[in-house]
This record gives structure tokens, sequence and C-alpha cells, in this order.
């Protein structure tokens, strides 16, 4: 009886301590904390994450910004099937990226947070952003993504394009996705270079076999 004690008293310790272990887990995880699976994660690193996180959430961001295009193509005012079907399938190609980077997190031992996307703020970031990388407009347009504005806010102001021949709003869409494919491209190289740096040869792997090749595909 006295052993039976004695072992029911170090399960209920052995328990006690495993659930204070968890609580102390627990309030130190707040907010977006990474908290990677210790006994997986092998050279794998905060910043890294925190990357290819930021990069889940760019590749959604353009999924949804093509699925906008694709639906404004079939517009009855503006009925151009063959932009709808482009936009369409490069929508789904942006979403299963994002589903490819989350998978690699979770193979990793990562952590994996999924942020808020809203059309309007998808299309003002990306606009921006891209604007900083590049200074120049290479189309000689002083507006971005300016059919994604009126698809976000219903503005036919937003875009001069409501007043344009077809072909031309079809250039301009053309125009927008070759600047989100090579802004797309420029965030998955610094990903590379800063996982180079860290001499995370897997993920360099990840990134040129099943990204970076089809990028430039895209882009071309």
């Amino acid at each position: 009886n006295s052993h039976h004690l004695k072992s029911v008293t170090m399960k209920e310790i052995i328990a006690i301590l495993l659930t204070t272990l968890v609580a102390l887990e627990v309030s130190e995880c707040t907010g977006n904390e990474f908290v990677p699976v210790t006994n997986v994660a092998q050279n794998y690193h905060r910043d890294i994450n925190e990357r290819l996180v930021e990069q889940i959430t760019l590749e959604l961001q353009a999924s949804y910004i093509y699925n906008g295009y694709a639906t404004y193509f079939q517009r009855a005012d503006v009925n151009l099937p063959g932009l709808h079907s482009f936009f369409s399938k490069a929508s789904q190609e942006e979403r299963t990226h994002a589903n490819m980077i989350m998978d690699y997190v979770n193979k990793r031992g990562g952590q994996v947070t999924l942020n808020n996307i809203a059309m309007d703020t998808a299309c003002s970031t990306i606009a921006k952003e891209i604007t900083e990388v590049h200074q120049s407009d290479d189309f000689g347009r002083t507006s971005k993504f300016c059919i994604c504005g009126f698809i976000a806010n219903n503005d036919i102001d937003a875009c001069t394009s409501r007043r344009s021949p077809s072909w031309k709003e079809a250039l301009m869409a053309m125009e927008d996705a070759l600047a989100m494919e090579r802004y797309v491209n420029s965030k998955l190289l610094d990903i590379h270079t800063q996982a180079e740096a860290k001499h995370d040869a897997h993920l360099c792997h990840f990134l040129e076999h099943e990204l970076l090749d089809e990028q430039i595909t895209s882009i071309y």
C-alpha cells in the first residue's frame, strides 16, 4: 500500500509539473510569438519563419487581387473571357504557392500565422510597396493597380480605365500582373539570400525548385 501511495504521489507531482510548464509556455506566448516545434526544427530560425509568414500573406494578397481582376473582366460591360480565365488561373496559382509555403513551415517545425486580408488593403499595400521598390514607372503610368482600386471601392474615379477602351483595360491589367510577379519574385529572392546567410540548404532548395522557377515563367 505504501508503494502504491508513493506511485500515486509521484504521478500527481509529474502532472502538476507538466501543467505548470504548459501554463508558463502559454503565458509567454502572446500575439504572434514564434513557438517552434523544438524536436523538429533544425537550423530553422525565428527571422526565417517571419519572412515565410510574410510571403504567405503576400501570396494570398496576390491571389485575392487576381481573383478580383478575373471577376472584373467577367463583368457584362467588360466581357473579356480570355482575361477572366488568365486571372482565375493566376489566382489559383498564388493560393497554391501560399499553401506550399504553409506546408513547408510546418514540416520545418515552424509556426504559421494567418493575417487578415481585405481587398482595399491588399490593393493599397501592394501598390505602395511596388512603388517603393520600383520608383520609376516602366510603363509610363502614374498609377498602378487602379483597376484593383475600382474593384475594392467601386469608385469610378479610382481608375480612368472605366472611360477607356477594353484593350487599354486589358493592357493595364497585364502591366499590373507583371509588376506583381516581379515584386513577389523579389521577395522570394530576399528570403533565398537570408536562407543562404543562415546556411539553410533545405530552404534554398525549396525556393529554387518549387517557387522561383515558376515565378520566372510567370514573368516571362
